[in-house]
């Protein structure tokens, strides 16, 4: 998703930092600071105990350490090796631009940031539909904040198609603990993926051909 919708912008004439900085960068950041505010309403909102501190944080706070190690190591080559620097700086300090340019426009944060907070409301009003569907109830409120919570969790793993196993694993445990039956919780969680992640692909594999013939991509 990430690498086409850079490809998308760089068709349109968008230098590669430009359109890397626009299309991955912004995007990313703009989705956490969503994801965060949502879910402080979501639990303010729920009339439901949520309790996510029973939840290990290990092994999220190993994964950040890591990162942070990385970062270091990473700005530490590119700014002790003249040749690295003098490749890397330009790009960099181009997408930098971009992205004080993008936040200095209340127009566009606003966009940013709406666009991603109807994603993230829609997402768990499938998933209430498909509860709904097996007989099961469950506050909206609640299912957002747990949607949020575990899908975050799960976007952390890094292996591919892993995320999914456990965004399924963890959500059908916690609508579990929070009433939803277990048979309903767990057909739910299956049905929601089959709606909301594979049926849209097949008129986005269609989309995605169009883009390519129309040399959007």
């Amino acid at each position: 998703e990430m690498a086409a919708q850079i490809r998308f912008l760089q068709k349109q004439g968008v230098d590669l930092a430009s359109a890397v900085a626009s299309g991955g960068l912004l995007t990313n950041v703009g989705n956490i600071f969503q994801s965060i505010f949502l879910l402080i309403v979501a639990v303010w909102l729920s009339p439901d105990s949520l309790k996510f501190g029973k939840i290990p944080t290990s092994s999220i706070e190993s994964l950040v350490l890591i990162v942070i190690v990385v970062a270091v190591l990473v700005a530490g080559i590119v700014l002790g090796i003249p040749k690295v620097r003098k490749l890397v700086l330009p790009p960099l300090i181009s997408a930098m631009t971009t992205i004080r340019d993008a936040l200095r426009s209340p127009k566009r944060v606003f966009l940013l940031l709406g666009g991603n907070m109807v994603n993230s409301l829609m997402y768990a009003w499938i998933l209430l539909i498909c509860i709904q569907a097996f007989g099961g109830s469950i506050n909206y409120w609640t299912l957002l904040a747990l949607n949020i919570f575990i899908g975050t969790i799960a976007s952390l793993v890094p292996i591919p198609g892993g995320g999914t196993a456990v965004a399924s694993v963890g959500m059908s445990g916690a609508l579990t603990a929070v009433g939803v039956p277990t048979e309903v919780a767990v057909a739910a969680v299956l049905a929601n993926q089959l709606a909301a992640n594979f049926i849209p692909a097949v008129p986005g594999w269609f989309a995605t051909r169009d883009l390519m013939n129309d040399s959007y991509l």
